[in-house]
């Protein structure tokens, strides 16, 4: 199904420069940069297209929202999603 697996952990640090949240959870890394949202695809009776094109979405929504975002897979199956908020 989803990306995520379980419980999430997230770590925010703010100095007087930055905000930055790091997201660790069990599962796979969202996928950023990905192409434009196939909106028909998505609404097609395909579960699995639809839990991709959510995941799109979500990729689009941080990348545009965060000054810096960078996902990637960590230790023991953990994936860590971050995101930088210059001040």
């Amino acid at each position: 199904s989803g990306a995520l697996d379980g419980r999430a952990e997230l770590i925010a640090r703010f100095d007087e420069v930055d905000l930055v949240c790091v997201l660790r959870y069990r599962g796979a890394p969202l996928q950023l940069g990905a192409a434009e949202v196939n909106v028909a695809a998505m609404l097609d009776d395909d579960d699995d297209e639809f839990e991709r094109g959510m995941r799109q979405v979500s990729a689009l929504m941080v990348t545009r929202l965060a000054d810096k975002t960078r996902a990637a897979a960590g230790k023991d199956g953990m994936a860590e999603l971050t995101l930088q908020f210059e001040h």
